[in-house]
């Protein structure tokens, strides 16, 4: 499976064509387009930015986008 990157996949999500007129219910993923403006507006990757401004000032420690293996023990399927 090939991965995109934000720019990629804005360029890519421009291009298609709408599901409904803008507005209520969206169906876009607003966290991707957000996670690239501010890639851009920050010059540092999204998960870099949210870290460094927001998760470590909060002391979120285990806050992220994945969880990492040595973690992943703590999490428990029902």
């Amino acid at each position: 499976m090939r991965t995109f990157t934000f720019k990629e996949f804005i360029l890519r999500l421009s291009k298609l064509p709408l599901v409904h007129q803008p507005g209520p219910p969206s169906t876009t993923r607003h966290t991707d387009v957000l996670g690239y403006l501010v890639e851009v507006v920050s010059g540092q990757p999204f998960d870099v930015y949210l870290s460094k401004h927001i998760f470590d000032p909060l002391r979120m420690i285990d806050s992220g986008f994945d969880v990492p293996e040595e973690s992943a023990r703590a999490w428990q399927t029902v």
